[in-house]
């Protein structure tokens, strides 16, 4: 197909003799015209109408040419001709489009695309004329095309090609049995209820493969090099207790950087993991718990085993200080260890991921925040204990109403307790609440019994072994009270009810006091 625009177009066969006569510039007579058919293009960088080759007239071709047309031009700048093969083009696609009189009438141009790739250009001026036509002829011989202008390679792009055809399709460098590692922890985060340690670092890889070396200066002296186009080895590093996403290949986002001596440097800066870890401490809060993260390279089973060796020498990462905790847990150190697993083959015969020599793992050592949990629950167990001891010097309302305090405060420290404590068993402090609160019931009964026995006694007469114990001297010293004299022994015949009111309020506050003393003990408190 043909399109025209920005001109008025005359279309005519080829006829030499008439195009001898000296009429114009261009040989052209206007009686030469007077046979064409004439197109009037539109204005503006669009072409509307199209022309089938094979029903055009003037398509005098020769032998050896595929198309062979003629033109009469009259514009005053830009006659734009294309050829296509198609009248539904993108701008993208493989055409020739002509242009006479490109730029305010200064040069011609021939392009492979529409406004851009251009392959010819002429710069003899003033070629289209609005007074004047402008004779155009096409002419495409076959089986010849204009060849595609390829830029010359840049040192950059050499050296990518270079390097992916030396890495002979990313296959593993020979004699590679072991990798270097080194890393900066990030962030932790522990779920203790879940069992899974979430963990965020910057890794580094290092290993050698001599078939990527070069030499810098037949490169523009690059030392080394980084792309995202680079097709070379890179490890399949598996976390071996890993959970959720961390099953499987965990090296997916990276950095690859070569240098000329074959080094290979792999960059993984926000290396996100998540491992399985289960506190078995049941000492909550003051649990230390040290969870890892198995690391583990996975390659063909013909090619063996390959270690990690971690690299205490090369640091370019900084060291593991200000680790962002993101949960109640405080970090304390860092260690790597190798896996203590002799094992040869990385499947068991059931086709589960084992360990096996040259693993190694990373281990956490997390410490719970206790200072937090000393805060929110050992302090209002403290003041309940206190409350409870004060309230036996007190009497009537003001005694009911510290004791009824104590009953509240452990009731939601209780359940306040079950947010953050662990289900799976009875931690000491729950108990120590647990045994406050009974201590609080019982000195709430006991509070009943005192002003029943002061203000209601029996009206029957007390036994004698009982009038005995309140005037014995020995009782009396212990419980704090003073012996009994002679006005207190009548006292007591008479009305022994409030003495004993006495001695039972005096002997539970001893009680009391040595059953906080072993749960403050047995607690840490």
């Amino acid at each position: 197909s043909v399109a025209i625009s920005y001109c008025l177009l005359c279309l005519a066969p080829i006829d030499y003799a008439e195009s001898a006569l000296q009429q114009t510039r261009f040989n052209v007579s206007f009686s030469q015209l007077e046979f064409c058919e004439t197109y009037m293009a539109n204005p503006g960088y669009l072409y509307r109408d199209f022309f089938e080759v094979h029903e055009l007239s003037n398509n005098n071709k020769k032998a050896g040419e595929r198309l062979h047309l003629k033109f009469y031009v009259m514009t005053s700048m830009d006659a734009h001709i294309l050829l296509s093969v198609t009248n539904h083009m993108r701008f993208n696609d493989r055409v020739y489009e002509i242009v006479i009189g490109a730029g305010g009438n200064k040069f011609s141009a021939i392009r492979t695309a529409m406004g851009m790739r251009r392959v010819a250009t002429n710069s003899d001026s003033n070629l289209v004329s609005l007074y004047e036509p402008t004779p155009i002829e096409i002419v495409q011989t076959q089986n010849k095309e204009i060849a595609k202008v390829v830029p010359k390679p840049t040192p950059t792009q050499k050296l990518l090609n270079q390097l992916n055809f030396q890495a002979e399709n990313a296959s593993l460098p020979a004699n590679l049995n072991s990798l270097r590692f080194h890393f900066k922890t990030k962030s932790i985060a522990y779920e203790q209820p879940n069992s899974l340690l979430r963990t965020r670092m910057h890794m580094m890889l290092h290993w050698q493969d001599p078939r990527l070396s070069w030499k810098p200066a037949e490169f523009d002296n690059q030392e080394s090099f980084e792309h995202k186009d680079l097709r070379i080895w890179t490890p399949n590093m598996n976390v071996l207790n890993g959970a959720l996403d961390s099953m499987g290949p965990v090296l997916r986002s990276f950095e690859l950087r070569v240098f000329a001596s074959g080094k290979i440097t792999l960059s993984a800066q926000d290396l996100q993991l998540t491992s399985w870890c289960v506190d078995s401490a049941r000492n909550w809060p003051n649990e230390r718990v040290t969870c890892d993260i198995e690391l583990g390279l996975i390659g063909q089973e013909e090619q063996g085993n390959m270690a990690l060796i971690y690299d205490q020498q090369n640091k370019p990462i900084p060291t593991n200080d200000h680790v962002n905790t993101l949960s109640g847990w405080t970090f304390k150190e860092v260690s790597v260890v190798p896996v203590g697993n002799d094992s040869s083959r990385r499947y068991t015969p059931k086709g589960m991921l084992q360990t096996v020599a040259g693993d190694v793992a990373i281990e956490f050592t997390l410490q719970r925040n206790r200072n937090f949990y000393m805060t929110v629950f050992y302090l209002p167990l403290i003041a309940c204990q206190m409350f409870l001891v004060m309230s036996f010097v007190l009497r009537s309302t003001r005694r009911s109403a510290l004791i009824l305090i104590t009953l509240l405060i452990t009731a939601w420290g209780l359940m306040y307790m079950t947010r953050y404590a662990s289900p799976h068993y009875v931690p000491p402090l729950m108990s120590a609440y647990k045994s406050v609160m009974m201590a609080t019931t019982y000195c709430y009964i006991l509070h009943i019994c005192i002003i029943w026995l002061e203000l209601y006694p029996p009206r029957t007469k007390a036994p004698d072994c009982l009038v005995a114990v309140l005037n014995s001297t020995l009782i009396r010293c212990f419980l704090g009270l003073r012996p009994a004299d002679s006005s207190d022994y009548c006292q007591i015949q008479g009305r022994p009810w409030p003495h004993l009111a006495k001695i039972l309020n005096n002997f539970s506050s001893i009680v009391i006091i040595v059953i906080f003393a072993i749960i403050n003990i047995t607690t840490g408190i």
